[in-house]
C-alpha cells in the first residue's frame, strides 16, 4: 500500500500468502524482524520495477506497468535529494515509528533508478540519477561505490564490482565509461573471474556473469565468451550457479546501517541471482534496457 517493497520476504516454498522473513522470539512470544528486513533499499525497488516492466513486455498486461510506476514514484517521493551530486539515497531502514532515512547514496542504486525512470519516461528523475552516476566516474576510469552517510562525501574506502559494470549497461552509456571494465579486470580479476571487491579473495560468480554481459556491451566478445565458459562449469546439483568459488567471500560492505563491521558476506551456496545473471549474459539480454544487446 505504500508503493514500496520490503527488502526480504521469507524464502522457500510458500503454501499460502507470502510470509514475513524473521525468527520466532521465544522469550517475547512473538515473531520478530529486524529493521533491515522491514526496510526498503532504493535499488531493490528499482529492480522490482524493471522486473514488472519485463513482465509487461512479455504478457502485454498493463497491471505490471502500473506496479512499476508506483514503485518509481515511491523512489522519487522518498529518496530524492539535491545534496552534493544529487541523485537518490539508499532508502529507508525499519518501518513504522522506527523508520529512519538511509543517508548514503549508491552508484549501483542510482544506475538501477536511472534505468527504471528512463523506461517509465520520468525524465527529470532519470537525469538526476544519471547525474549522480556521472559524478562518481573518476579520472582513472573507475566508479566510486557512492557516498558516505552524509550523502555528499565520496566513499573511497572500498571498490564494488557492480559499480564498475552496471553503468556500462545503461542506455547511451558514454564510450569513456568502458574504462571501468578495464579497472575491474585489474582490481577485481581472479582466475578468469571477478571478486566483489578488490581484496580478490575469491570469485563472485554473479559478478563474473555481470562482467560477461558488460564485456559484450562494450564489444569485448572474446572475453565474454571466456567468462561464460568458466560459468558453465559452476552449476550446483540443484541446477543453480554457485555464489562463490570459496567457502566465504567478503565484500568490504556492511549488511545494514546497524552493522559495526563489514558483515555483508557471500557463501558457496546455490544462488538465484548468480544463475539469473548467467542466463542474462548467455542470452545477451540487458535488464536495464529490456533489450537484447546488438
Amino acid at each position: 500500500p505504500q508503493g514500496r517493497r520490503r527488502n526480504p520476504n521469507r524464502a522457500g516454498r510458500q503454501d499460502g500468502p507470502p510470509q514475513p522473513n524473521g525468527w520466532w522470539d521465544a522469550t517475547a512470544g512473538q515473531w520478530a524482524e529486524d529493521p533491515m528486513q522491514t526496510g526498503t533499499a532504493t535499488g531493490n525497488v528499482a529492480w522490482a520495477g524493471l522486473a514488472l516492466l519485463a513482465l509487461r513486455d512479455a504478457t502485454g498486461d498493463g497491471r505490471y506497468e502500473a506496479g512499476a510506476v508506483a514503485l518509481g514514484r515511491w523512489i522519487a517521493a522518498n529518496t530524492a535529494t539535491a545534496d552534493g551530486p544529487g541523485g537518490f539515497t539508499g532508502g529507508i531502514h525499519g518501518d513504522g515509528a522506527g523508520t529512519a532515512r538511509v543517508g548514503w547514496k549508491s552508484t549501483e542504486h542510482n544506475v538501477d533508478a536511472a534505468a527504471l525512470f528512463t523506461r517509465l519516461g520520468m525524465d527529470a528523475q532519470a537525469q538526476s540519477a544519471r547525474q549522480f552516476v556521472t559524478a562518481m566516474a573518476q579520472q582513472d576510469g573507475r566508479f566510486l561505490t557512492g557516498t558516505l552517510p552524509d550523502g555528499i562525501t565520496p566513499n573511497r574506502a572500498t571498490s564494488g564490482l557492480d559499480a564498475q559494470l552496471w553503468p556500462l549497461l545503461l542506455a547511451d552509456a558514454p564510450p569513456s565509461w568502458a574504462a571501468a571494465y578495464d579497472f575491474a579486470r585489474r582490481s577485481h580479476g581472479v582466475d578468469g573471474g571477478f571478486d566483489f571487491n578488490d581484496d580478490r579473495d575469491g570469485i563472485w560468480w554473479e559478478g563474473t556473469a555481470q562482467a560477461a554481459l558488460a564485456a559484450q556491451a562494450i564489444g569485448r566478445g572474446s572475453e565474454a565468451a571466456a567468462m561464460l565458459a568458466r560459468l558453465a562449469g559452476q552449476f550446483a546439483p540443484t541446477g543453480h550457479v554457485w555464489a562463490t568459488s570459496v567457502p566465504r567471500l567478503t565484500t568490504g560492505l556492511a549488511l545494514s546501517p546497524d552493522s559495526t563491521v563489514a558483515d555483508f558476506l557471500y557463501y558457496r551456496r546455490p544462488h538465484l541471482a548468480a544463475t539469473a545473471w548467467a542466463v542474462l549474459a548467455a542470452r545477451r539480454w540487458n535488464p536495464f534496457t529490456g533489450k537484447r544487446l546488438p
